[in-house]
């Protein structure tokens, strides 16, 4: 007899070893419950599309509410819930970004140098784990992330809309890029959530701001999810279901802000979302340091 725990168990093999399963598995959770399996997957999908439409309104990466949504579902949380996060990530990013580029919102020069820069940095993030206190790090990144956060709520909307000497030059670029890939891979926190406020400082019009960072989130969550691939494992079939959810949330999140949010309104939700999850990373550091 098939059940919904059979169909879950037979697709659980995107993982080059055998000894990754889900912790939900592990304990018997969908044998002892089977009709809750499709429930509990049809409110993930929710979820997922609500998730990706509210921060394709911003432009960044959501790997911070996927994750715990993730592990929360059954998923072990290194083998499965981070690189499933990061694969849906990717998802939003892109749907965010193909909506903005539709609209002529994206500067796709800035968005693929930051990206790339973004990629070699990551590598770099990853070896400076062993050497670097990892809880001063993220005291001194949340500090940083919520006073640009503070600078780009004051900062207002650029009456300009010809003039393009707001971009960054191509150092600046690509240095912001690799700074981004670096801490990203330190930190564990995407790096949109730094990108777009400076880019409102910088003098980006929101909705420009947000469209490049999409771009940009989108390359770096890649990368970063091939890392992570070859000891994955999580449901294959089910992960397409959610990284279309994804994607559809992402992309009905980024035609709304568009087209009807005012880009006061996304500045002031920008500037909010940053201050939380700045507030998260300096408490996760305070705790470490403490303890």
């Amino acid at each position: 007899m098939r059940t919904a725990y059979s169909v879950y168990e037979k697709d659980l093999t995107l993982s080059r070893s055998t000894h990754t399963r889900c912790s939900l598995l592990d304990s018997g959770f969908w044998i002892l419950f089977p009709v809750l399996y499709f429930p509990m997957l049809a409110l993930l999908f929710i979820l997922v599309m609500i998730t990706a439409a509210l921060f394709g309104m911003m432009g960044l990466g959501s790997g911070i509410i996927y994750v715990p949504l993730l592990s929360w579902w059954g998923l072990d949380f290194a083998t499965g819930a981070i690189p499933l996060g990061l694969l849906l990530s990717v998802a939003t990013g892109a749907g965010t970004a193909y909506t903005y580029m539709r609209k002529r919102l994206v500067h796709v020069k800035t968005g693929l140098a930051t990206g790339t820069a973004a990629v070699f940095g990551a590598p770099l993030g990853v070896l400076a784990l062993q050497a670097v206190p990892i809880s001063l790090v993220k005291i001194i990144l949340a500090a940083t992330a919520f006073y640009v956060a503070l600078r780009a709520l004051r900062s207002g909307e650029p009456l300009r809309l010809t003039d393009k000497s707001y971009l960054l030059p191509a150092a600046a670029t690509l240095f912001i890029g690799f700074l981004m890939g670096f801490f990203s891979a330190l930190v564990g926190v995407g790096g949109g959530f730094l990108l777009v406020p400076i880019l409102l400082i910088r003098g980006y019009p929101a909705r420009e701001a947000v469209g490049t960072t999409s771009l940009v989130v989108t390359i770096s969550t890649f990368s970063a999810f091939l890392f992570h691939l070859p000891d994955a494992g999580f449901p294959l079939k089910e992960a397409i279901i959610l990284a279309a959810a994804a994607l559809a949330g992402a992309g009905l999140g980024g035609v709304y802000a568009s087209r009807q949010v005012n880009p006061k309104a996304i500045r002031i939700l920008i500037g909010i979302i940053i201050m939380v999850i700045a507030f998260k990373v300096g408490a996760e550091g305070v705790m470490a340091l403490l303890n």
